[in-house]
């Protein structure tokens, strides 16, 4: 079962770029994430100090084991600096896909 995973956070205001530069930065140095097929970060238009993780995974087990190391841990410590306020994220079981529709989308 396809997993996905869906962050919804706000950093502290103005901080959007250190954020996603730090970020960037982080999946560079992590590298080939085994189980983890495809992520997004998404900042919300109507809120530029707000946005989306998301990431798409083969399997639940997948992600805990990610979730668990040790990587994951020295990672998420950095990245709570940047966030206030509401942070959640949510796990929903893929039902429907429809690949076709990023055929045409050009590279980020």
């Amino acid at each position: 079962m396809s997993v996905l995973r869906v962050t919804r956070g706000k950093v502290r205001p103005g901080s959007w770029e250190e954020y996603e530069a730090s970020l960037r930065k982080m999946i560079a140095q992590v590298g080939n994430v085994p189980g983890l097929l495809s992520r997004t970060l998404a900042r919300d238009l109507s809120d530029p100090d707000s946005g989306y993780a998301i990431s798409l995974w083969d399997s639940q087990e997948a992600l805990e084991q990610y979730e668990s190391s040790a990587a994951i841990e020295k990672s998420r410590a950095k990245f709570h600096e940047f966030f206030v306020g509401d942070f959640d994220s949510s796990l929903c079981e893929i039902r429907y896909w429809d690949e076709t529709a990023f055929e045409d989308m050009p590279s980020i």
